[in-house]
């Protein structure tokens, strides 16, 4: 066992779980980073989304990146829906969008990287919106044909 390294800060906001991080993060970390994000989502709608700010070179190991994924399809299992992800001021920023892409296909979570917080609030937001909008309609659909 080594000792967790990386920072991040979660909080929620509405149906949004925003997170700030820095790497490069370990296994460790992860651990502790996912215990956090399960506390703080634990109030989430039904359906949730995040928002991933990524400070410099946020790359993980690739145990770390295993465990990002298992923590991921949990998250998705209790509700989350998509994930926007920003990386900041970063030299490898090629490695960390392939590194957070197979992160998200694992998972089968949809996601999309932009330059800025406001982009990104807005395209989750949107997502969700047509999700629930579709669920909505498929209900009233199920519900005719019961009728």
């Amino acid at each position: 066992m080594f000792i967790a390294h990386g920072e991040y800060q979660v909080f929620k906001r509405d149906q949004l779980c925003i997170i700030e991080s820095r790497g490069p993060f370990n296994a460790e970390m992860v651990c502790k980073y996912s215990l956090e994000v399960d506390q703080v989502t634990q109030q989430m709608p039904e359906t949730w989304g995040q928002i991933v700010i990524m400070h410099q070179d946020s790359l993980f190991t690739p145990q770390a990146e295993i465990e990002m994924s298992n923590a991921i399809i949990a998250r998705r299992e209790r509700g989350l829906l998509v994930s926007a992800v920003i990386i900041s001021n970063s030299q490898v920023h090629m490695n960390i969008v392939a590194q957070v892409s197979n992160i998200y296909e694992r998972a089968g979570i949809s996601y999309a990287f932009f330059d800025d917080t406001g982009g990104a609030e807005q395209w989750a937001l949107q997502q969700l919106s047509a999700h629930s909008e579709s669920t909505t309609a498929l209900y009233n659909f199920q519900k005719t044909l019961v009728v």
